[in-house]
């Protein structure tokens, strides 16, 4: 099974009235396995227990980004539904951010 590549954590206050957010990114190869092309759930295509659709989208060398808010302490935290970038681009991150966050609220 291989690894992933790159990890990366951050920070990130989007509003003054956003609770605090942290963010986590995973470099690598994902596929999605949603059956509904407006929903994506991505799964690690390396991992020995992720079977793609045939028709499945799949992602190389990109990142696959997680929203928490709330504080891990508290009843409220949260992960929000992870997406990934197009690219292994770190540029597209405050966008897909944005949009992570956006979908969330809708």
């Amino acid at each position: 099974m291989r690894g992933f590549e790159q990890c990366w954590t951050h920070r990130y206050f989007p509003t003054s009235t956003d609770v605090f957010a942290g963010l986590s990114g995973y470099l690598g190869d994902w596929t999605d396995l949603s059956d509904d092309p407006d929903r994506r759930q991505w799964a690690d295509m390396f991992h020995p227990d992720t079977r793609p659709r045939e028709q499945g989208e799949i992602r190389r060398n990109v990142w696959r980004i997680y929203v928490c808010r709330g504080s891990a302490t508290s009843d409220e935290f949260m992960v929000l539904p992870a997406d990934c970038t197009m690219t292994a681009d770190r540029a597209e991150i405050p966008a897909l951010v944005r949009r992570i966050i956006a979908n969330d609220r809708t």
